[in-house]
């Protein structure tokens, strides 16, 4: 192993320049608690409650509205 003890170097390096700059997160915690609806019905998830609307009318047109709609 030609490269044994610069490899090591090279991996101990990138691991401070990671611990220094912290933990980024990948946008999935974020996404996760930005939903605060799901449709009843096919368990889309919604950021909102109009797009939650504009959503059932279009996919769902048939069936009654969800109680959701009645309390905003």
């Amino acid at each position: 192993m030609t490269r044994g003890l610069q490899k090591l170097q090279a991996q101990a390096k990138n691991n401070e320049k990671k611990a220094a700059a912290g933990k980024k997160s990948d946008g999935k915690a974020a996404a996760a608690a930005a939903i605060k609806y799901n449709c009843q019905f096919c368990k889309a998830p919604m950021s909102d409650l109009q797009t939650y609307r504009e959503h059932f009318d279009a996919k769902h047109p048939k069936l009654a509205h969800p109680p959701e709609f009645a309390t905003a």
